[in-house]
């Protein structure tokens, strides 16, 4: 369903191609025509489930320790530790996002680096009980004033073994990426009962589109490897938020870019971007699912 700029036998010349496929002018067209196929009473309301995101598109070249990238070696400063996990084992690295890249989105920080490390464990972490989507994940924050490349180990330098199950980033990487801005509608139907209830009229009509003419509206709401904000692409329905977090997508990381989860899975990252501009991070969830 999401697009594969990176997939594992893809050339340079191939991703560009995709990304030119899915550039801004051709996005917005397929999301136009779409709309048009609803009835015209229900295409506003449709048309008010758009979203801003930042979606990657696959870059060469040799990556910086503070760049955007999946897999490598992560920006890590002299006097701080590589994460741990409860039993002491060190966790995966899966992707660092630089909001210097980010193009401007409502919320969210405009500087500073995010980290997302998950659990080297048989399910990564996640876990089914009460503490489902709060543990078996480390993200970690730097302001901008705190990052100093010269001070990190290169991307491509070595990482920590697995000893339980291999990382969800398939090859060893660094591989960057840059930003651009698209409106999105979700990827699917099925999202989230609290942000369905915002507009319980453009769901429904969505929902019919998509059962109607599934391949429009895949195309239309297409996003990308490593998305920022807009909506989550969830392939066996619609967690619920823990109580008191936010159902705000964070990042979104699909089965590409170097990484696999599971069978062609999906990963989201949830919380308060607000709160991600402070550097807080204790409100944020997790789930994965192929």
């Amino acid at each position: 369903m999401l697009g594969r700029l990176f997939g594992r036998s893809s050339t340079k010349p191939a991703r560009e191609a995709a990304a030119a496929e899915r550039d801004g002018a051709g996005h917005l067209a397929r999301v136009e025509r779409l709309i048009a196929l609803a009835p015209p009473e229900d295409r506003d309301s449709v048309r008010a489930l758009l979203r801003p995101a930042a979606v990657s598109h696959g870059t060469s070249g040799r990556p910086a320790p503070v760049d955007s990238y999946v897999g490598g070696h992560p920006y890590l400063p002299a006097g701080r530790e590589w994460p741990l996990d409860e039993d002491g084992r060190p966790m995966h690295f899966v992707v660092q996002v630089n909001f210097a890249d980010v193009p401007q989105l409502p919320d969210f920080p405009r500087e500073g680096l995010l980290q997302f490390f998950v659990r080297d464990h048989e399910t990564w972490g996640l876990t089914f009980a009460e503490l489902m989507g709060r543990e078996g994940f480390h993200c970690r924050w730097y302001a901008a004033s705190e990052l100093d490349a010269a001070s990190s180990p290169d991307p491509t330098s070595p990482v920590p073994p697995t000893q339980v199950r291999p990382s969800p980033v398939e090859h060893p990487g660094p591989w960057p990426f840059a930003f651009e801005l698209l409106e999105l509608l979700p990827s699917a139907y099925e999202q989230m009962e609290s942000e369905r209830a915002e507009n319980p009229r453009g769901f429904a009509a969505y929902e019919v589109l998509w059962e109607e003419h599934e391949e429009v509206a895949e195309a239309a709401s297409e996003g990308g490897e490593v998305q920022v904000g807009g909506w989550s692409a969830f392939l066996q329905g619609a967690p619920d938020a823990p109580e008191g977090c936010s159902p705000r997508l964070i990042l979104g990381l699909a089965s590409a870019g170097g990484m696999m989860w599971g069978d062609v899975g999906t990963a989201h990252l949830f919380g308060d971007p607000t709160a991600l501009g402070r550097g807080d991070v204790s409100g944020f969830w997790w789930e994965w699912s192929h």
